[in-house]
């Protein structure tokens, strides 16, 4: 994998120049950072593409709990979506990481979950009520991890590294599974923090990112810095 190292760069974010910190800033899919004021109802992607996100209801940044910044993005349970469709450009293909902060108050959820065509193949970063954490895929689950506590945060990632994934927990390797568990397509849409009926739990979101490389080299001390 590739090790984690800083690099001074600028970009625009807003109106405003930003100092870039990520070295494979070109590489990125998505990135929520998850600001705006509490309550607010306007999700931006701050990664290169500047995706649009698409909100049905129950899902707004809050100034309530936040990794960094001074906002995340809460869901609320009452069965809003946070969706993008997939262009040639969101798609995620070879080596690649999905990552987010997630403060969970109670509940289950599907941090990620890429819906296809059939619901039974798509990619899946699942976490139980019981607070325990699975990657899925094409019709049934691949690695069930540990737990993770309520009321705290915690750093969740996949990673596929030449055909092998493996899901981590706070930067600790939660096991690894050798397979394709149905990739996004062009025209699929990815969720975030629900599935693709709806959310399920209430809880905070911070700093998600998809990336189209392999990132992490287990273990690892989760990145607490802005991703940008």
């Amino acid at each position: 994998m590739i090790p984690t190292f800083n690099v001074a760069g600028t970009g625009l974010f807003g109106g405003h120049r930003r100092v870039v910190t990520d070295p494979f800033r070109d590489n990125v899919v998505v990135l929520l950072e998850g600001e705006g004021a509490n309550g607010g109802t306007t999700i931006v992607d701050s990664g290169p593409h500047g995706i649009t996100m698409s909100l049905v209801g129950s899902y707004t940044t809050s100034t309530a709990q936040f990794k960094q910044g001074t906002a995340s993005l809460l869901t609320n349970g009452l069965g809003g979506v946070l969706q993008y469709t997939n262009t040639a450009q969101t798609l995620i293909a070879g080596d690649w990481t999905i990552e987010m902060w997630m403060y969970s108050v109670s509940g289950q959820f599907y941090l990620i979950d890429n819906s296809q065509s059939n619901p039974d193949q798509r990619l899946k970063i699942f976490r139980a009520g019981d607070t325990t954490i699975t990657f899925g895929g094409n019709g049934g689950t691949h690695i069930t991890g540990g737990t993770s506590s309520n009321n705290a945060w915690h750093h969740y990632v996949a990673q596929n590294v030449a055909g092998t994934i493996e899901l981590g927990l706070d930067g600790v390797s939660q096991g690894t599974w050798t397979g394709n568990p149905g990739l996004p397509a062009v025209g699929s849409r990815t969720h975030i923090g629900c599935s693709f009926a709806g959310q399920e739990g209430i809880a905070y979101m911070d700093e998600i990112r998809i990336s189209n490389i392999a990132r992490y080299t287990f273990p690892f001390t989760p990145p607490t810095g802005p991703l940008y």
